[in-house]
């Protein structure tokens, strides 16, 4: 009775764990694609994000002294400033190959590249046909990802744009 007893629990545990360990090489196996499917999806919400910075600054380039406010959460990679080269520029590490490497995209006003990293980075320009400025200067500002969202005004100063973070 008790060798009965004992097989049971033996068997019991046996089963357990062929069960976790099938259920661990299918998490393990999943895992990436569910990964590189956030990835995707995050790279459509920052094309967003940038199309909608891109729409304020034209409804501020109709009349000096028009400004507006608005709102970018950076979930991952960075967003720059480049008054240099007028740009507004994104780039994320991603599991997603969101194009041919090395080859620029443009998709709409966007400049979309991938090179080789770890695995994948992501780069997106939004070339602006104007004069900007990041709080008066030509200098680069670079944003990086946090958990609240960045406030900016973007002000027509003229013969600039002027984009300003007030958090």
């Amino acid at each position: 009775m008790n060798k009965k007893r004992g097989q049971v629990w033996v068997e019991t545990v046996t089963y357990t764990l062929i069960g976790l360990t099938i259920i661990g090489l299918l998490i393990a196996g999943i895992k990436p694609r569910i990964e590189e499917s956030q990835d995707k999806s995050l790279i459509n919400q920052i094309k967003e994000s940038l199309e909608t910075i891109n729409q304020e600054i034209n409804s501020v380039k109709t009349a000096p002294g028009n400004q507006r406010k608005f709102f970018v959460n950076i979930e991952k990679g960075s967003l720059e400033i480049n008054p240099e080269e007028d740009s507004l520029t994104w780039v994320m590490d991603s599991r997603y190959k969101y194009s041919e490497l090395n080859l620029s995209i443009e998709e709409g006003t966007l400049n979309i590249t991938t090179i080789k990293e770890n695995p994948w980075q992501v780069t997106i320009v939004l070339p602006l046909n104007l004069n900007l400025t990041y709080d008066g200067e030509e200098t680069i500002k670079e944003f990086r990802e946090t958990s609240t969202a960045y406030e900016f005004i973007v002000k027509n100063e003229g013969e600039t744009i002027d984009i300003k973070n007030i958090n």
